[in-house]
């Protein structure tokens, strides 16, 4: 495989993160400790004011990797 650099580390990460993130369904949903919580049990939509100050973090520290 050719060395990538920066494109080959996002595609790394993004990877291992969405791997790490069916896993961490996969278990709450299959685990019993997790039952009493609820947490699959309903959806609601997100908080766009929340959403923005989580990039306003999530935006440079993504771009800290390259």
């Amino acid at each position: 495989m050719p060395p990538l650099g920066g494109l080959g580390c996002a595609l790394a990460s993004t990877i291992i993160n969405w791997a790490l993130a069916l896993v961490g369904m996969v278990l709450l949903t299959r685990v019993d400790v997790f039952r009493p919580f609820g947490i699959f049990g309903h959806f609601c939509w997100p908080v766009w004011r929340r959403q923005a100050a989580q990039l306003r973090l999530g935006i440079p520290m993504g771009l800290s990797y390259i």
